[in-house]
């Protein structure tokens, strides 16, 4: 059964976002070891150890020889892929929103919230 939108992120996603960041911020040394990771995640190796099984298998992070994890290309492309998603159900206006503030420069709250009831989201 899929989570649903308001529950809370499992460690696989946690994990993908550090190492996605790291190598955002650290193109040139991209990697974390699992010390890291569970002082930045506050939870024990335990468990991170499938999250990262996980990620590994999905060919999503490697490890090196040293230990330390970092992220691949797939992962990126992953990372990208579902912070889009993210983006597009929760941040983004919708039509009718758009329309709206078109139509009424000054839209009242009750407009905005109208709107976002109808369509679902804000």
């Amino acid at each position: 059964m899929p989570p649903s939108e308001n529950a809370p992120r499992h460690p696989t996603a946690w994990n993908f976002d550090l190492l996605y960041t790291a190598r955002m911020n650290q193109p040139g040394h991209p990697v974390m070891t699992i010390h890291e990771l569970e002082d930045m995640l506050g939870c024990p190796r335990e468990h991170l150890e499938f999250s990262l099984w996980y990620l590994r298998e999905n060919a999503y992070i490697i490890r090196s020889d040293n230990g330390r994890f970092s992220i691949t290309a797939k992962g990126i492309d992953r990372a990208e892929s579902e912070e889009a998603g993210r983006l597009a159900n929760d941040r983004l206006l919708t039509a009718r929103q758009i329309w709206l503030a078109r139509a009424d420069p000054q839209p009242s709250a009750t407009a905005l919230i109208s709107a976002s009831t109808s369509s679902g989201s804000l």
